[in-house]
């Protein structure tokens, strides 16, 4: 073998190199993706049961369900803990629209979020909230938009004991 022969195999060799590291990284970045995606996924869901739980708590859950049906009628405090809980739960699920922009969570976790936010924004409560407080962020024409297009859902069927009056004052 001379000198040219061996400098070819060397050429290609070094090219099926090439192409096995640019497949393997692929790969890896695919990989990389899917598990950023899953811990965005798994921290917005996280942060949404840390919501709920602050829910359930008896003087926070009368103060939300009373505002849900007439927030003009809450007394100072109670106006307080409903801008401070309906706001967390709103800026989550805008959270979401930002993390869905950004594919890093599926279609179906916006969704739901967009979901809930019309739930509670549907209540007299929730647009009273709203013309109050949640107007300035960036996405919320466009989100606001796509939650007007959607058939309102009363917040009271995805807790029928939230509605007034019923139960022992928490959910």
């Amino acid at each position: 073998m001379d000198w040219e022969a061996i400098g070819a195999i060397g050429d290609f060799l070094g090219g099926v190199v090439v192409i096995v590291s640019v497949a393997y990284l692929a790969v890896q970045i695919r990989q990389s993706n899917r598990h950023a995606e899953a811990s965005a996924e798994l921290s917005w869901v996280h942060g949404l049961n840390e919501i709920w739980d602050r829910w359930a708590v008896e003087s926070t859950a009368n103060a939300i369900r009373k505002g849900f049906a007439n927030f003009d009628g809450l007394s100072k405090n109670e106006k307080v803990v409903f801008q401070m809980q309906v706001g967390s739960l709103v800026n989550h699920c805008m959270v979401a629209e930002q993390l869905w922009r950004r594919h890093l969570i599926a279609p179906e976790t916006r969704d739901a979020a967009v979901d809930v936010l019309a739930r509670v924004l549907g209540t007299p409560g929730g647009r009273r909230y709203w013309e109050l407080d949640a107007q300035a962020s960036p996405d919320a024409p466009e989100l606001m938009s796509e939650i007007g297009s959607r058939t309102p859902q009363p917040w009271d069927e995805i807790f029928p004991w939230w509605r007034e009056g019923e139960g022992s004052g928490g959910p």
